[in-house]
């Protein structure tokens, strides 16, 4: 858009947030102000409902959620 050619504030919320980051970073956007409400920046670990699984599936789970074949098909492992 030619009115943003000279620069523009962005805003990102949650998921949004990590999309906008993402562009400004990649793709060196002319932008003033990066504002992010509730994004996961530096990730999540883990999930607080399997906090009540035994601890070897715990550490199983976190062992694994990195690997590439698991980042594929499970989403939430994206954010792990």
């Amino acid at each position: 858009d030619e009115h943003l050619h000279d620069g523009f504030n962005m805003l990102g919320v949650s998921q949004g947030s990590l999309i906008v980051r993402g562009a400004v970073e990649r793709c060196s956007l002319p932008v003033y102000n990066l504002i992010t409400l509730v994004g996961a920046h530096q990730g999540v670990f883990g999930d607080p409902p399997l906090k009540s699984l035994p601890p070897q599936f715990w550490d199983l789970i976190s062992k694994y959620a990195y690997e590439e074949s698991v980042q594929n098909v499970i989403s939430i492992a994206g954010f792990w």
